[in-house]
């Protein structure tokens, strides 16, 4: 559709335990060489973190609130290289979250876009990874953190998904 720009930075809030902090939230746009491009609304103390690619590519959002983060700390994206079937899909992203820590399927009730989700429980980090497919391609986003500060980084996570558009405009899931 012909959505008009977005505006780079925009005001808003933050519910973090059900009190309202403002939050200033700025436009990300991905890399030119990403295969899925995207832009969504950064909170103020999130930055990009290293654009990876080993098992395809990554873009990381890291947190810069609490402690310093750990290396798989944050919210990422990949897209995996090479044509996936259904099925290699979802095990990649079960062996990943099997790889953290204790697995729990989320069955309905998550992420509305996911067409695979689990949680996973690790000694210093819980999390997901959400498997989801767009314009032919899968892709599976990852939220990784120390347990402690899951009140502040819920939030955020979610505000970045829910600003989510695809280059085409449409949101995740569609």
């Amino acid at each position: 559709g012909n959505e008009p720009p977005r505006a780079s930075n925009v005001e808003g809030f933050i519910l973090v335990e059900g009190m309202r902090e403002p939050m200033t939230y700025r436009l990300y746009r991905s890399p030119e060489s990403f295969p899925l491009g995207f832009e969504t609304y950064l909170p103020a103390d999130m930055e990009p973190g290293d654009v990876a690619s080993g098992e395809g590519e990554s873009i990381r959002f890291v947190p810069t609130f609490g402690d310093p983060m750990t290396e798989s700390g944050g919210l990422s994206i990949t897209v995996p290289a090479g044509e996936l079937s259904a099925t290699d899909a979802q095990r990649m992203v079960r062996e990943i979250a099997a790889g953290i820590g204790n697995v729990e399927r989320v069955a309905g009730g998550g992420l509305t876009w996911a067409l695979e989700e689990y949680r996973f429980q690790g000694e210093t980090h819980v999390g997901s990874v959400a498997l989801g497919r767009h314009d032919g391609r899968y892709f599976y986003v990852m939220t990784a953190y120390p347990a402690e500060i899951g009140d502040g980084f819920g939030p955020r996570a979610h505000r970045i998904l829910g600003e989510w558009r695809w280059v085409d405009g449409s949101r995740l899931g569609s």
